[in-house]
Order: structure tokens, then C-alpha cells, then sequence
């Protein structure tokens, strides 16, 4: 038992060498994937504010877009409606135009 820990605590042993190189390799794998896990997450925090970014830029650009298709669908309407109106009634505006000259 004395040896053991005389072998865990002496520099120049062969055991306490490995074993120190197991501790701090242990450490510094910990500690890597801490890191890794870390920089994953921050990577993955990017990517969804990259995406919701798109999604709000895709939302803005549909929004522009309904309004002009809203706006084209009123005008196309209207235009119908003084097309129909002006068919309907061609023949009474042309007899009005000609009794006013």
C-alpha cells in the first residue's frame, strides 16, 4: 500500500507517469468536449438565427408581394367593371355623343 502511493506521487516512476498522462489526458478530453459541445451549440444557435433570418426576409418579400397582387387584383377588377359598364351601355354613349354634336 505504501508502494502504491509511493509510485502515484514520485515523478520519475514509470507508473506515475502514466497515470499522470491518463489524469490529464482524461482532463483534456473533458475539457475538448466541453469545448466542442460548446462551439456545437454556438454553431447551431447560428444556424437557426441565419434561418429564422431567412424566414423573416421570405415573410417581408411575400407580404410586398400579396400587397402588389392585391393592389394588381383591385385595378384588374375596376378595369372589368368600366370595360363591362362601357360595353353595356357603347351604344347609348355613342348616340348621346352624336346628339351633342
Amino acid at each position: 500500500m505504501v508502494m502504491n502511493s509511493l509510485h502515484q506521487w514520485c515523478p520519475v516512476s514509470s507508473v506515475a507517469k502514466s497515470s499522470q498522462t491518463k489524469a490529464i489526458r482524461r482532463e483534456g478530453a473533458i475539457i475538448l468536449r466541453l469545448k466542442l459541445q460548446k462551439d456545437t451549440d454556438a454553431f447551431r444557435l447560428e444556424r437557426e438565427k441565419e434561418a429564422t433570418k431567412r424566414l423573416f426576409d421570405f415573410a417581408d418579400k411575400y407580404r410586398v408581394l400579396t400587397r402588389f397582387l392585391s393592389i394588381y387584383s383591385i385595378a384588374t377588377q375596376v378595369t372589368r367593371n368600366i370595360l363591362w359598364w362601357e360595353e353595356r351601355f357603347k351604344s347609348d354613349i355613342e348616340s348621346f355623343m352624336c346628339s351633342m354634336m
